[in-house]
């Protein structure tokens, strides 16, 4: 990584990613990095990445009780079954 110098006292400028600066804590130069369509290219690579990451450890935690809707689904149709039952039963005498 090459270490960018300021033009007025040639000090080590340091990069603050949050305010997109850089700034020389020798002489208090600022300067604003623009962002070209590589810089935006990455990061939207690495949002990406991290979705995909927080998508993927959701849906691994999930597997522990992905039986549930399942068992809820079957409870359901056995209650419906009863009902249906006991009303064809009752109908009948």
């Amino acid at each position: 990584m090459t270490k960018t110098k300021c033009p007025n006292c040639s000090a080590v400028l340091k990069f603050n990613k949050e305010t997109n600066e850089s700034v020389c804590e020798y002489c208090g130069y600022k300067h604003t990095k623009t962002k070209t369509l590589e810089d935006k290219q990455v990061e939207i690579a690495e949002n990406v990445e991290g979705a995909v990451r927080k998508v993927a450890k959701g849906i691994k935690q999930g597997m522990k009780y992905a039986w549930i809707p399942g068992v809820i689904a079957f409870l359901a149709f056995v209650g419906i079954l009863v009902f249906v039952i006991t009303r064809i039963v009752s109908f009948a005498r």
